[in-house]
């Protein structure tokens, strides 16, 4: 199992990857034994969330990727989250985009991904987001540049801040939102995206 797992996100890479572009595997779903080091961040951290988010591995007889399920219960005024996060010591100075092979389901189709870096205490630290869509039906790869992350703080966007520091990434996460202050989407209920890798490309 783990040798035909292995095989194909090999394969899959090299169709979408072009000769010769710098490509760095940051996470592998295809044969991870289980993602037990992701853990929930969703909105049920303050008093009012009532969101829920899951990463679970599904096995079929050929493959293995991870699915992350998100119960959104928004609030009256588009806030609430549910999402996953992993620590992950990561240098990504020599890159400019991250890349992930994905699919949808569900009622919503927008996403966060998530970056941190080294900075002071925990619950102080920005959140250095891109918002990406996902289209219903077939796989897709989904490419967010890394000169387009924006730093937020409690869900607002900050103006004027340091910049995201690629060298020193302490985590990296994912996110079902509400609301943003960069979009005008409203989202809530049942959705899943079905994740094969994450990536990085130079």
């Amino acid at each position: 199992m783990a040798k035909i797992s292995y095989i194909f996100t090999f394969i899959l890479l090299q169709i979408y990857l072009v000769s010769g572009v710098k490509q760095f595997l940051i996470v592998d779903f295809n044969n991870n034994d289980n993602v037990t080091e992701w853990r929930e961040q969703s909105d049920t951290l303050t008093k009012s969330g009532m969101s829920k988010a899951a990463l679970v591995l599904l096995e079929t007889g050929l493959s293995r990727r991870a699915v992350f399920f998100t119960l959104l219960n928004a609030q009256p005024n588009g806030g609430g989250f549910a999402g996953v996060e992993t620590d992950m010591q990561l240098n990504l100075s020599n890159y400019n985009s991250i890349a992930l092979r994905v699919r949808g389901q569900g009622k919503n189709k927008g996403y966060k991904f998530i970056l941190k870096h080294k900075s002071g205490k925990n619950e102080d630290r920005l959140e250095y987001c891109h918002l990406f869509e996902v289209p219903f039906g077939d796989y897709t790869v989904v490419k967010l540049p890394l000169k387009q992350f924006k730093p937020y703080f409690k869900n607002k966007l900050v103006n004027q801040t340091e910049p995201l520091k690629l060298n020193e990434i302490t985590s990296i996460g994912l996110r079902m939102y509400g609301s943003d202050p960069s979009s005008q989407k409203k989202q809530s209920g049942v959705s899943s995206l079905e994740m094969d890798w994450i990536i990085a490309l130079g």
